[in-house]
């Protein structure tokens, strides 16, 4: 399959709308292009229909490639960029290419890095909103919890309140280290990545002070008990560090407490 289309090829398949802009390959015996919906779209000559393609489409890889290609167009792209829209739907479009050429394997090959470039899109921007999302949360509740600092004058409460915002600036601290880890799914939206880091951002302010009241009780960290606004610190950052470690333990405690049978 000659890779550059030629003009006198291209002007064959015009009527059906095709462009430069729009064009993936086009030959003398078929052409594939994007349609304005950026679908993936393809005819043949008649006679090339006759010849090959019905042999083509005999073959079981065929069902194969058509249905991945299927699938990877179902796939949502409102949160992409119009060039990474573009290079996902052309990289679809060359495997259809390769697939009306007779090159099956290749054609699954093709769909495979299309699957494998959506992927990577997905992955880039679902943490670009988490870390969005989690220094947004930060900062408001910082500011917040800032402003209780001030207006309250007790010196115990405000050890508390340090222990919250060290908690949540120990919750950014983790959720940003672990991006490379967490399960991405940009097609949920921006706003549930915002309530769900928000969620982990707030678990590390209510966690810091419950272990700094747990550490004054004898039960936890009890050398930070009385160690000032430094140790009130130091507790709140290692309790939102530990965030995610939380709802685990929960589950855990909330399995203990359930009744057993003999069985079990």
């Amino acid at each position: 399959m000659d890779p550059i289309p030629g003009a006198d090829s291209l002007a064959k398949w015009r009527h059906l709308g095709v462009t430069e802009k729009n064009l993936v390959y086009s030959c003398s015996n078929f052409v594939v292009f994007l349609d304005c919906e950026l679908d993936v779209d393809w005819e043949s000559d008649p006679s090339y229909d006759i010849a090959t393609l019905n042999s083509i489409f005999q073959n079981p890889l065929w069902g194969k490639i058509d249905g991945e290609r299927a699938e990877l167009e179902a796939i949502e792209m409102a949160h992409l960029r119009q060039s990474q829209k573009v290079g996902f739907r052309r990289q679809i479009g060359t495997g259809m290419c390769l697939a009306l050429s007779g090159q099956l394997e290749g054609a699954l090959k093709a769909m495979a890095s299309a699957r494998a470039y959506i992927g990577k899109c997905n992955r880039e921007i679902s943490r670009t909103w988490i870390l969005l999302s989690a220094s947004l949360a930060t900062l408001v509740t910082t500011v917040l919890l800032a402003v209780g600092f001030i207006f309250i004058s007790s010196v115990s409460r405000q050890e508390l309140i340090v222990a919250a915002i060290a908690g949540t600036l120990g919750s950014w601290v983790s959720i940003s280290s672990r991006l490379s880890s967490l399960a991405v799914e940009p097609g949920d939206g921006w706003l549930l990545h915002l309530s769900e880091t928000g969620r982990r951002i707030v678990l590390g302010a209510v966690a810091g002070p419950l272990v700094l009241l747990g550490a004054r009780q004898g039960l936890v960290l009890t050398y930070f008990a009385h160690a000032g606004f430094a140790g009130a610190a130091l507790v709140g950052v290692a309790s939102g560090i530990l965030e995610r470690l939380l709802p685990e333990m929960a589950g855990k405690l909330a399995d203990d407490s359930q009744p057993r049978t003999l069985d079990e």
